[in-house]
């Protein structure tokens, strides 16, 4: 009797892969308060092409201003040198979640739409920085959406490890028997089903998960944009409001003027005719 692999190992073996394969990039969120600049770093490589994405979510006029610098060496104490003589601005711009901002012209590399602003850029060795400034705001936190990801195949040390080979080895010498070729070919025939299936479902669940970022971004943009109307009319009612106020009471004071100025007159005249 041929003993099989561990079906249990060889299912743990199948989850981590799905796991690993899975898309590793997600959007996060950051508070920027109001006269404040926050910035993140991210290491590169030669040849390797950053790429930085930000989305404002809530807050004012769902603007904020948006840089990228780089590369910046690091100092003696580990961190990311401000005074690399290669540094430059890449790009450097007030974003706002508006019509006349996605509609104008922007630089090389740069993609603005409603689903938020992407900036691409060939990386050179050293450290790039995304700032994020809401100093121009003197009371409103912006709330941003952004990705700032590590380069695809560097530092995440995910691989697939898995040799089936190795894994059928351990039967080999086992009591019951080596297994057959026919054996081992249909065995990695199945893995090889797995894996494209594995590879299917992870392609599908990145583009369910960017539909679904995007609908978030859409459903971000209306949210701000009724809470943007309701203020609107929250002031201008409560404005109207007072002008009423004042002109009524305005009117009462001129009316309860004229009334006794004219009463005088009368009563003056009445006099002269007696």
């Amino acid at each position: 009797m041929i003993r099989k692999p561990p079906v249990a190992a060889f299912a743990l073996r199948l989850l981590l892969l799905l796991l690993l394969i899975l898309p590793s990039t997600h959007a996060l969120s950051l508070d920027v308060p109001p006269r404040d600049k926050i910035c993140l770093y991210q290491y590169y490589e030669a040849g390797d092409t950053g790429t930085a994405e930000v989305f404002i979510v809530n807050g004012g006029n769902l603007d904020i201003g948006v840089s990228v610098e780089g590369p910046f060496a690091d100092d003696k104490d580990g961190a990311p040198s401000m005074t690399t003589q290669e540094t430059k601005v890449l790009y450097n711009a007030v974003v706002a979640s508006s019509s006349a901002f996605l509609n104008q012209e922007h630089p090389t590399g740069v993609t603005a739409s409603a689903d938020g602003l992407e900036i691409t850029w060939p990386a050179k060795p050293g450290a790039y920085a995304l700032c994020l400034d809401n100093t121009m705001s003197q009371l409103q936190t912006k709330l941003v959406e952004f990705s700032f990801p590590a380069p695809e195949g560097k530092g995440d040390g995910h691989e697939d490890d898995f040799d089936l080979d190795a894994a059928l080895a351990g039967t080999d010498n086992a009591d019951n028997g080596t297994i057959p070729d026919n054996i081992r070919q249909s065995y990695k025939a199945d893995l090889a089903l797995l894996k494209h299936s594995a590879d299917r479902i992870a392609r599908t669940l990145g583009d369910v998960q960017q539909k679904q970022q995007k609908e978030r971004h859409r459903l971000a943009l209306q949210t701000a944009a009724n809470q943007n109307n309701h203020h609107k009319m929250v002031v201008s009612s409560m404005f109207e409001t007072v002008v009423f106020i004042g002109v009524s009471l305005f009117q009462l004071f001129w009316v309860r003027r004229w009334f006794e100025g004219r009463g005088l007159r009368v009563s003056s005249r009445s006099r002269e005719w007696a």
